[in-house]
């Protein structure tokens, strides 16, 4: 059965508003699938490296290369050893990768050094997803305090947000 709201001049404008906005997000998001054939997952794990790390140190060099600076970004990892799986989040920017990306756009730097650095920044990806992986991770714990704040703060006592969910980091 047709529903039929009464939509008064304000909420018809808000509407009207919030449509263009919307329209204008999707007109600057772009996605373009390139297919890839120069090599795949087994050559680079010929040389030892993790694919995904390969792909997530990659992911932050282009986007370094594209804005000229590190972006927040994640990997979602699944904790499949616990009753009916959860997800964490992996944060792909460590020191590491950012000593990696500034070996790559370094002009002095040597073969060797770049690939040392993608060797230890791949190595610090694995072993952070494979915390995730065990429960170690701690933004989805973070997150769970935000939420208990936002939702119960007042009534725990807490009357303002904890800094640490103000601090840029987070």
């Amino acid at each position: 059965e047709k529903l039929n709201f009464r939509l008064y001049a304000n909420l018809r404008q808000m509407i009207r508003h919030d449509s263009h906005k919307f329209n204008r997000l999707i007109d600057d998001t772009k996605s373009v699938v390139i297919e890839f054939c120069h090599f795949g997952k087994e050559r680079i794990k010929a040389f030892n490296v993790s694919p995904d790390a390969f792909v997530q140190l990659a992911l932050q060099l282009s986007q370094y290369r594209l804005f000229g600076e590190f972006k927040s970004t994640y990997e979602v990892t699944v904790t499949r050893r616990f009753l009916h799986g959860r997800t964490e989040t992996l944060r792909s920017v460590s020191d590491q990768a950012v000593d990696f990306v500034k070996k790559m756009t370094a002009k002095n730097a040597t073969a060797e050094s770049k690939a040392a650095a993608l060797k230890t920044a791949a190595e610090t990806h694995v072993t952070r997803m494979k915390a995730c992986m065990a429960g170690m991770g701690i933004e989805r714990h973070m997150f769970g305090l935000q939420s208990i704040y936002d939702r119960f703060g007042a009534g725990l006592g807490i009357n303002q947000m904890p800094a640490i969910f103000n601090d840029r980091g987070w």
